[in-house]
C-alpha cells in the first residue's frame, strides 16, 4: 500500500535536518579543539594587558607578543584579545595605558622577519617599552611615575625568556616537564591570574573563580600538595595585583582540606571546598566576603560541569609535574628489555639438536650395487638368488668394517678396498660437519644466553639505581661550572649505592690538571672517595672508590736468546662496579703466532666480560671461537683473576693454567687446576677458587716457563716462602723482579721457555 503524501514529506524533511545536525555535529568535533585554542590565546593577551604588578605599568603583553614572533606563532587571535580589553577600557572609562597597546603594535612589526635568538626578543622588548620611558621624560611627570617605568622595563626584560620558554613548551609534548619548565609556566600563570583578578563581573571576580576552579582541579587529581601549591600561587598573584593579603590563607587552607579529598566524588569535593571558603573568610576578616563566597560558588559550579574526560587530561599533566612521575620512555626501555632477555633465554634452551649422521643400510646397499656390480654379468646371480649373502657380506665390509668379510665369488672383489676407504672417508666427513654444528649450536646458545642474563642484570641494576639523585647530579654539574670545564655531566647516580658518574668533556681545551682538581674536589664535597674507573677520547667514568684496591706488577722473558716474541700475554683491566681483572694466558709453543694467540685470546675474553657475559659464558664463547678458528689444533692456557673490591673477595678461574699461589695473612696457599686450556674440547669446566682478600694480601699468577727455570713447583714455593718472611719484599715489583732474577741465574740467562709472572697485592683504601 502506498503511503500517505504528508507522511513522506514529514519523513525527508526529518532526513534533511538529521543530516543538516550530522554535519553540524562533525565541523563541531573537528573545529572545536583548534577554536578552543584561539579562544584561550585571546583571552591570556586580554589579561595580560590588563595585569598588574605592585602599580607597575603591564610590560606583559609586550613580552607574550615577542614570544609569539619568537616561536612564529600566528598573532590574529592575540590582537583580537588586546583589542577587546582596549575596547572594555575606554568603555568602562579606564585608563587605557596606550603605550602599551603602541609598543604591542611596534614589535608587530618583527614578524615579517622574526629574531632568530632569545637575546634579541628581549631586546625589541625593551626597546617598544622604552617609549613609555621617552614619553614620560618630554612630558610632565613626577619621580615615582619614572621609577616605575624603568621598574617595570626591567620586570618585561626578565620575563621574556620565560614566555618565550612557554611558547617554545606548548609546541612539543614531553613525558615530563622539568623543573626549569616549571617555573616559566607558573610566572606565566601568576601574571594571567594578576589580570585576570581585576575583571570584575556583578560581584563575582574573575581571578577568584579562576583559582578556585584551579584549586579544586588540584585537589582532585593531585591530591593537597598539588593543591596548597595551587592556592599559594594564586593567593600571592591576586596580592600582587592589589587584593588583601588575607586571601592567600584562605586558598591554601581550602587547598589542603580540599586535597584530603583526593579519589572521592567531585559533589563532596565541592562541598566541602564551599565550606572551608566560608569558614576561612570569616576567620580571616571577621565578616563573610560575598563577593569572595559568590566567586567559589561559580568556581565550585564550573567545576562541577566540567566532563570527565578533562579531568582525565588535567590528571595527566599533574603527573608530568610531579617530581616522583615515571618516565615513560624509560618504562617501556624496561619493558622491552626485560621481554627481549626472556625471548633469548627461551630462544638459547629452544635451539634444535643437531642430529648425529646415521648410515641407512639399504640406501648404502643400492649405492654398492650401483657403483660396484654395475655391467657385472653375476649381477642377477648375486642379488637375486644369493641376494642375502651378498647384503650381509657386504654390509660386514663397508659398514662394520671387518675386511675379511670380501665375498670370494665377486668379480670385482679388488674395487672393494678403494671403495671402502672412499665410504670412511665421506662418513669422517659427515662426522667432520656434525661436530663443527654442534660447535656452532653451542656458540650461539651460549652467547643468547649470555646476551640475556646481560640485558637482566642491566634491568635488574637499573630498578636499583636513584633516578631522582638530583643533590648528586646538581653539585657534579655546579662544580662542573664553577671550574670553567669545558664539558657536561651524561648522567649521575648510584648503582648499588655506590655513586656512579659519567663526564663528557672537550679533549683539546680540558686537561688531565683540571680533572685531577676536578675529582678531587667533587669527593670532598661528597665526602666520597672517588676514583677514575674507565676512560675514552672523551669520556670519563667517575666511581666510588671501594674499601680494597690492587697494585699489580708483572715481568716477561722470551726463551732462547730472546730475540723471539713472547708467547705469553698479560691484560690487566679495570671494570665497572668495583671489579679488577687480572688475566695471563700461554699460548701454544713460543715466538710470534703463540703471543699472538694468547694475546687474542685475552682481548675477546675483555670483550666479552665488558659486553656483561658472565665468566662462563665468555670462557665457553671464547673456546667455541677457538674451536670454530683452529679445530682444535691450537690451545691456549686463561689464567683469570676476578676481585670484587666491594664485597672483598676474589674468584681464580684456571684452563690449563699453573698452579697461583695465594699468601694470606702470613701462610701460603697453592690453587691448582685440573682443566684444559682453551680450544682443545668443545666441552670446558674452569677449576675456580675462590677466597677472601684483606690489606697486605698477594696473589701471584706464572707460566711454566719460571717454574721449568727454577726446577719445579716446590722450588718455586720455596723462593716465594723467603721472600714473604721478609717485610721489605712485599711489594709485587720487587717480588716479580727476585723471582725472575733467581730464574734466570738458574738457567744460565737463556731461558728454555717464555718466562711470565704476574702479581697482585690488596691494599686497604683507607690508608
Amino acid at each position: 500500500m502506498q503511503e500517505p503524501l504528508h507522511i513522506a514529506s514529514r519523513r525527508k524533511r526529518a532526513g534533511r535536518r538529521s543530516s543538516a545536525r550530522s554535519k553540524i555535529r562533525f565541523l563541531l568535533h573537528e573545529n572545536a579543539p583548534s577554536f578552543s585554542l584561539h579562544l584561550l590565546q585571546a583571552l591570556s593577551f586580554f589579561f595580560l594587558s590588563l595585569s598588574e604588578c605592585f602599580e607597575l605599568p603591564s610590560p606583559f603583553a609586550v613580552c607574550a607578543i615577542g614570544a609569539f614572533i619568537f616561536s612564529k606563532k600566528s598573532l590574529l587571535w592575540p590582537c583580537v584579545g588586546l583589542i577587546g580589553s582596549l575596547t572594555l577600557r575606554l568603555m568602562w572609562q579606564v585608563e587605557p595605558d596606550i603605550w602599551q597597546y603602541i609598543g604591542c603594535g611596534m614589535l608587530l612589526f618583527l614578524s615579517l622577519r622574526p629574531p632568530r635568538s632569545i637575546t634579541a626578543v628581549s631586546a625589541a622588548v625593551t626597546a617598544a617599552l622604552s617609549l613609555r620611558i621617552f614619553a614620560l621624560i618630554f612630558s610632565p611627570s613626577t619621580q615615582k611615575e619614572l621609577v616605575l617605568c624603568l621598574v617595570s622595563l626591567l620586570v618585561g626584560a626578565l620575563c621574556t625568556p620565560a614566555f618565550c620558554h612557554v611558547a617554545l613548551l606548548t609546541q612539543r609534548r614531553l613525558a615530563r616537564m622539568g623543573m626549569d619548565d616549571l617555573l616559566c609556566c607558573l610566572v606565566l600563570c601568576a601574571v594571567l591570574l594578576s589580570g585576570a583578578g581585576r575583571v570584575v563581573i556583578g560581584s563575582v571576580n574573575i581571578g577568584f573563580v579562576i583559582a578556585g576552579f584551579s584549586i579544586l582541579l588540584c585537589a582532585a587529581v593531585g591530591g593537597s600538595t598539588a593543591a596548597v601549591c595551587a592556592g599559594l600561587v594564586s593567593g600571592l598573584s591576586l596580592a600582587i595585583c592589589g587584593h588583601a593579603d588575607g586571601y592567600v590563607v584562605c586558598f591554601a587552607f581550602s587547598g589542603i582540606v580540599s586535597g584530603l579529598l583526593y579519589g572521592h566524588k567531585r559533589l563532596l569535593l565541592c562541598f566541602v571546598y564551599l565550606l572551608c571558603s566560608a569558614f576561612t573568610s570569616y576567620a580571616v576578616h571577621f565578616q563573610f566576603d560575598f563577593a569572595y563566597l559568590s566567586s567559589s560558588l561559580t568556581a565550585v559550579c564550573a567545576f562541577y560541569l566540567i566532563p570527565r574526560r578533562y579531568l582525565a587530561h588535567a590528571f595527566t599533566l599533574t603527573r608530568r609535574l610531579s617530581p616522583d612521575a615515571t618516565d615513560n620512555e624509560n618504562a617501556y626501555a624496561q619493558h622491552m628489555r626485560a621481554q627481549w632477555a626472556g625471548n633469548l633465554q627461551l630462544l638459547s634452551q629452544m635451539l634444535p639438536e643437531v642430529r648425529p649422521p646415521e648410515t641407512n643400510v639399504q640406501e648404502r646397499l643400492d649405492d654398492l650395487m650401483e657403483r660396484l656390480c654395475a655391467g657385472c654379468d653375476l649381477r642377477p646371480i648375486c642379488w637375486n638368488e644369493q641376494a642375502q649373502d651378498t647384503a650381509q657380506s657386504m654390509c660386514n665390509y663397508f659398514i662394520g668394517s671387518d675386511r675379511s668379510a670380501v665375498l670370494d665369488t665377486c668379480q670385482r672383489k679388488q674395487a672393494w678396498p678403494a671403495l671402502a676407504l672412499d665410504y670412511e672417508r665421506s662418513d669422517q666427513q659427515a662426522l667432520l660437519r656434525n661436530a663443527y654444528a654442534n660447535r656452532e649450536r653451542e656458540a650461539t646458545r651460549t652467547h643468547l644466553h649470555a646476551i640475556a642474563q646481560a640485558m637482566t642484570q642491566l634491568s635488574f641494576e637499573s630498578l636499583k639505581c636513584d633516578r631522582d639523585d638530583d643533590h648528586l647530579f646538581g653539585e657534579a654539574a655546579y662544580l662542573l661550572r664553577q671550574m670553567h670545564i669545558a664539558g657536561r655531566i651524561v648522567y649521575a647516580l648510584r648503582v648499588s649505592q655506590h655513586i656512579t658518574i659519567a663526564l663528557r668533556y672537550e679533549p683539546p681545551i680540558t686537561r688531565q690538571k683540571q680533572i685531577d682538581r676536578y675529582l678531587s674536589e667533587l669527593s670532598s664535597r661528597l665526602n666520597r672517595p672517588l676514583r677514575i674507573s674507565q676512560r675514552s677520547k672523551d669520556l670519563i667514568l667517575i666511581e666510588e672508590a671501594p674499601p680494597i684496591t690492587v697494585e699489580c706488577f708483572h715481568l716477561s722473558a722470551s726463551s732462547g736468546d730472546g730475540s723471539s716474541e713472547n708467547g705469553d700475554s698479560i691484560l690487566l683491566r679495570t671494570g665497572r662496579g668495583g671489579i679488577e681483572l687480572g688475566m695471563l694466558s700461554d699460548g701454544m709453543g713460543h715466538g710470534a703466532q703463540a703471543h699472538e694467540e694468547s694475546e687474542k685470546t685475552l682481548e675477546l675474553l675483555s670483550l666479552c666480560l665488558d659486553s656483561g657475559y658472565s665468566v662462563e659464558n665468555a670462557l665457553k664463547a671464547i673456546n667455541c671461537i677457538m674451536l670454530s678458528a683452529t679445530d682444535g689444533e691450537q690451545y691456549a692456557t686463561v689464567d683469570l683473576c676476578v676481585s670484587d673490591l666491594w664485597l672483598e673477595h676474589a674468584t681464580l678461574y684456571k684452563l690449563g693454567a699453573c698452579p697461583s699461589i695465594l699468601i694470606s695473612g702470613g701462610s701460603m696457599r697453592t690453587l691448582q687446576s685440573s682443566a684444559l686450556p682453551l680450544g682443545i674440547l668443545p666441552e670446558i669446566e674452569a677449576s675456580t677458587h675462590t677466597f677472601a682478600v684483606a690489606d697486605g694480601d698477594m696473589l701471584i699468577q706464572f707460566s711454566d716457563g719460571l717454574t721449568d727455570a727454577l726446577g719445579g713447583l716446590h722450588a718455586l714455593e720455596g723462593q716465594i716462602s723467603l721472600l714473604a718472611r721478609d717485610k721489605l719484599q712485599k711489594s709485587p715489583e720487587t717480588i716479580c723482579t727476585a723471582l725472575m732474577s733467581a730464574a734466570m741465574r738458574r738457567c744460565g740467562g737463556v731461558p728454555p721457555d717464555d718466562m711470565t709472572i704476574l702479581c697482585t697485592r690488596f691494599k686497604s683504601s683507607k690508608k
